[in-house]
């Protein structure tokens, strides 16, 4: 199976996990879906949210659209979503690590805060591999801090 279908599955997967309530109250958007994706282009997030949007208009008519908001972590997104009109059309995509971080560290200099969004669901899980050159004096983690020492 190739990596674009493989995506294509697990959007799916999650349209049907938080799209599925909406249609069922026979919710119909009035103009364009917008997807605020809190980072650039190219990236992993970027790329969930294309599958997403795609698998969304194919399982539904709607047109979906993606806007990459990248700053700060996925910040520049939070603001943009936080100082809108709602539309109850335009949601956000982002990596909630380093927003709660941020919110934490400077959450009075912010212009949203925790309460300012409803969660409507996860995405995707992913893990993040510690790796290191090959010619490194050390093949495990614990190798390492022990180098580090």
């Amino acid at each position: 199976m190739k990596f674009t279908s493989k995506l294509k599955v697990l959007g799916a997967a999650a349209l049907m996990a938080f799209g599925a309530p909406a249609m069922a109250a026979d919710w119909e958007p009035n103009g364009p879906v917008t997807i605020e994706i809190g980072f650039g282009a190219g990236g992993s997030t970027d790329t969930m949210g294309r599958v997403l949007a795609e698998v969304m208009k194919e399982q539904t008519g709607w047109n979906v659209i993606v806007e990459n908001r990248p700053g700060g972590g996925g910040v520049a997104m939070f603001t943009s979503l936080s100082q809108r009109p709602v539309d109850n059309q335009t949601v956000g995509m982002g990596v909630g690590i380093p927003v709660l971080v941020q919110l934490v560290q400077r959450g009075d200099e912010l212009p949203f805060n925790i309460d300012s969004f409803d969660y409507l669901g996860t995405i995707a899980k992913a893990e993040l591999a510690l790796v290191a050159s090959a010619d490194a004096p050390f093949d495990t983690l614990e190798e390492m801090i022990a180098y580090a020492k």
